[in-house]
Formats: structure tokens, C-alpha cells, sequence
């Protein structure tokens, strides 16, 4: 019975053409600071960070019992938006709602689509995507896709 060589073999590190030369890694590195680098450039002339501590700051006082639906309220009333630094409420029922209604995880998700789209209007952007993704994101966060009572 004719037996086949399973064994792979991987080129030495550093050689020639190997993905695992060094100058690979640099330039992945060096891709990576690229990106992070024209993000926070983008969150930086955009204000991005100003404007969510405005919509945050204001749904944590609120504490509605739709998140999606008051922000997407909030931005179409609002033509700025401004905040106090330290104004965000950290007390322990402001806590509590954003862990009822997984708001990190709606914000990590509505960041991420900013960054890949970096519109010109972050805030008319924000209002598009909370429109859209009210459904998929309580379907995938929330048992049975029903967001808490």
C-alpha cells in the first residue's frame, strides 16, 4: 500500500517570499497603525466622541423604555450636540439600563459601521443605522429577539 507524505513543510522565517518574514509583520503592523490612525482622525474631525457623550448622556437621564426608538427621537429633534464634560450619569440605575439594553454593544456596532462608512454627518448616519438595525440588533443580543420587559 502506497503511503503519501502528509508532513508540510513551511519556510524558514525570514526567508525570501515567507509569510513569516519579518518585513510581513512589519507591514501588517504598519497596516494596522494606518487604520487606527485614520479613525481616530475621522472620530477627531467629526467630533464623534462629543456627539455620543450628547446622545448617551441624555439616554442615560432618560432611561426610556426603548432605547432605539428615543435616540432615533433624539436625533431628529437635535441640530447639536453638546455636552458638559462629566455630565454622563454613572450612578448605579444609569448602569443598570445600559446593561438591561446592551448599549456598549449598540455602540460598538454603530462605530464600527461609522468607521467603515465615515459619513460626513456622523449624527444623520447614527439616525439611518439605529432605523435599520433596531430589528437584527434585538434579534441578536436578546433572548428570542424580545428586548427586556
Amino acid at each position: 500500500m502506497d503511503h503519501m507524505n502528509t508532513e508540510a513543510t513551511l519556510p524558514e522565517s525570514g526567508a525570501a517570499g515567507s509569510p513569516l518574514s519579518a518585513g510581513t509583520s512589519q507591514e501588517l503592523l504598519d497596516a494596522k497603525e494606518a487604520v487606527r490612525l485614520r479613525a481616530l482622525q475621522y472620530f477627531s474631525e467629526k467630533n464623534v466622541a462629543g456627539f455620543l457623550d450628547c446622545v448617551l448622556s441624555s439616554l442615560y437621564a432618560a432611561r426610556p423604555p426603548d432605547p432605539f426608538d428615543w435616540c432615533i427621537e433624539f436625533l431628529l429633534t437635535r441640530d447639536r450636540f453638546e455636552t458638559t464634560p462629566g455630565q454622563r450619569s454613572q450612578s448605579r440605575a444609569a448602569r443598570d439600563y445600559s446593561m438591561k439594553w446592551k448599549i456598549p454593544f449598540m455602540v460598538d456596532e454603530l462605530l464600527a459601521a461609522m468607521l467603515v462608512a465615515q459619513p460626513d454627518e456622523p449624527y444623520r448616519f447614527a439616525l439611518a443605522w439605529l432605523r435599520w438595525n433596531k430589528v437584527s440588533f434585538t434579534m441578536k443580543h436578546f433572548k428570542n429577539g424580545r428586548p427586556p420587559a
